[in-house]
């Protein structure tokens, strides 16, 4: 059984902490960081490289990845609601890029 514990942003540090404390992986927790999945792909993949990297050398593993979500949908814009499809879609495919086995997404419906 792995213990995980969420990652979302984290420094170096934080993960050797963890690896110190005992535990064995990590879960990318990106729900409210929306912005960086509206970036370049370069830009999405220098992120999610970086958190990696310092996941790879405390010795840990991911888990899974969770996508971006909305705290509410009531009063967003069309363009707030589009954007927040898009950084989830864009999330998938940045985790499917570095072979992150699982994304966790809460779905919400709009019109």
């Amino acid at each position: 059984m792995l213990i995980s514990r969420n990652s979302q942003g984290r420094g170096k540090e934080y993960y050797q902490i963890l690896k110190q404390a005992g535990w064995q992986a990590v879960d990318m927790n990106e729900t409210l960081n929306k912005e960086i999945f509206l970036k370049s792909q370069e830009e999405r993949d220098n992120y999610i490289k970086q958190a990696l990297e310092y996941i790879e050398q405390a010795g840990l593993q991911v888990g899974q990845c969770h996508a971006p979500m909305a705290d509410t949908i009531k009063g967003k814009t069309k363009k707030e609601l589009n954007d927040m499809v898009l950084s989830i879609a864009s999330c998938g495919k940045t985790a499917g890029k570095f072979k992150i086995p699982y994304i966790v997404v809460h779905p919400f419906i709009y019109d």
